[in-house]
């Protein structure tokens, strides 16, 4: 059974649809990318997901439930992280746990994703890497079976990518994902399954079938994949 389940989503700002007849299910323990060019509507639809936003049209079920507000077992880490830069991670995680009402260690939550709770620097001098890790770490506070990320890879070199990659390897089975990003490549390297928007679903399928659609070579992932928003327009 599906964890989540989309069904003709459609989210309209004024005159102008953002989303528009959207549908697709995650399953419990998967691992999905969401791919798109500038203004897709994948930080819409995360918010959607989240019961930020009302859809137009549509329904969102989670776990067999209507989401019709945020639900407390979804995570989520936008590029906004949300994080008070004048204290450290721990006390910073300790803010979070007491506004979630969580039992979770901080300790360990800190640990998981490569940061010492020990540290007595703010977090303002942390780097985009730490900022980031410590942001998923915020994200798991909920104890999440559905982790939402939207583009959290932005602006990390490619070994601070390589590094927020295996902090999510290391989260195990227990917790869906469904993380958004520009690079393919990245996404690859942690999902089995690509959805491709942009506006609407072009693309939900295997990596593998990209792959085999491109003979291997990852810059024609972004070939296809745009050919594939072409054609749908």
């Amino acid at each position: 059974m599906a964890l989540i389940s989309v069904a003709g989503l459609t989210k309209v700002f004024g005159s102008r649809a953002v989303l528009s007849d959207i549908s697709f299910e995650i399953n419990r323990n998967e691992r999905v990318g969401l791919i798109g060019p500038n203004g897709a509507g994948k930080t819409t639809l995360f918010r959607l997901l989240l019961g930020l936003l009302k859809p137009t049209q549509g329904e969102i079920i989670f776990d067999e439930q209507a989401v019709g507000k945020r639900h407390e077992h979804i995570g989520f880490c936008f590029d906004n992280d949300g994080l008070y830069g004048s204290l450290t991670a721990r006390e910073n995680m300790e803010f979070f746990q007491r506004c979630y009402r969580s039992q979770q260690s901080v300790e360990l939550l800190l640990s998981t994703v490569g940061l010492d709770a020990t540290d007595g620097r703010v977090v303002s001098k942390y780097s985009l890497g730490m900022r980031k890790r410590l942001g998923l770490a915020r994200s798991l506070l909920s104890e999440p079976t559905l982790l939402l990320l939207d583009e959290p890879l932005l602006g990390l070199d490619p070994d601070g990518q390589a590094e927020f990659i295996e902090q999510l390897r290391k989260l195990g089975t227990d917790t869906s994902i469904l993380l958004s990003s520009h690079d393919l490549e990245a996404v690859s390297s942690l999902c089995t399954r690509v959805i491709g928007l942009s506006g609407s679903v072009v693309f939900d399928g295997s990596v593998d079938v990209l792959r085999d659609e491109t003979s291997g070579a990852y810059a024609g992932y972004r070939k296809i994949f745009y050919q594939k928003v072409q054609e749908s327009e």
